[in-house]
């Protein structure tokens, strides 16, 4: 129970102190998949100032699962939060190459920019619904998930954490591979790009028209 309540103390200082996501997952699964609080108010005398809030805690999974349950929200978190910067990460080397062909006088090729822009996003969620299944398989959870504390799974949690961590790694290196190619793709289109066409001083005509007149 004490290390139930500790979890919940956790969540708390590190959701004042400032938003991450082992607080989002902490809250998930306390919210969840934790344990249940209820309580009532008892006003001691007439005086509203003297009340007592009275609390009770049941857990509804052993601290085993709950820790597992923990380790394994957190890391299909980071997960869905690696994709959505590589997205980002994507959209700003499609405006950065845009960037360079403007800055060498060139135009570049939208429509193939958005079709090397569209191919490279496109490989994003099948990579991210591939690991996150890797996450779910690591480990069978499903007997804490059945709000009953004296069901739980025989598991190293630390070791659990470690298989977490090398799938996490290897999903960031999918995406490093997703991002290298569309940069390559990206610097091919800037390359081949057409020169833009000289300007033409239309103020130095109508300046010689008027002379001529």
């Amino acid at each position: 129970m004490f290390g139930l309540l500790f979890h919940l103390f956790r969540a708390k200082v590190m959701l004042l102190s400032a938003a991450n996501i082992p607080v989002l997952a902490a809250l998930i699964v306390l919210g969840t998949t934790g344990f249940v609080v209820t309580g009532t108010i008892q006003v001691n005398g007439d005086d509203d100032d003297r009340r007592v809030v009275n609390l009770t805690v049941k857990p509804l999974e052993s601290k085993t699962c709950f820790d597992a349950l923990l380790a394994q929200t957190e890391t299909l978190l980071e997960l869905d939060a690696l994709a959505s910067d590589a997205t980002g990460q994507l959209r700003h080397l499609r405006d950065r190459a845009r960037g360079k062909a403007n800055d060498q006088n060139k135009m570049i090729d939208e429509t193939a920019l958005r079709t090397q822009f569209d191919t490279a996003s496109a490989k994003i969620p099948p990579a991210l619904a591939a690991t996150r299944k890797q996450v779910l398989d690591a480990a069978d959870l499903s007997k804490c998930q059945d709000a009953d504390p004296n069901t739980t799974v025989s598991l190293n949690v630390t070791a659990l954490r470690q298989t977490y961590d090398g799938i996490l790694a290897a999903f960031g290196q999918t995406l490093n591979g997703i991002l290298a190619e569309a940069q390559t793709a990206f610097d091919q289109l800037v390359a081949t790009a057409q020169a833009r066409p000289p300007k033409k001083d239309n103020e130095s005509e109508d300046r010689d028209d008027d002379d001529d007149d």
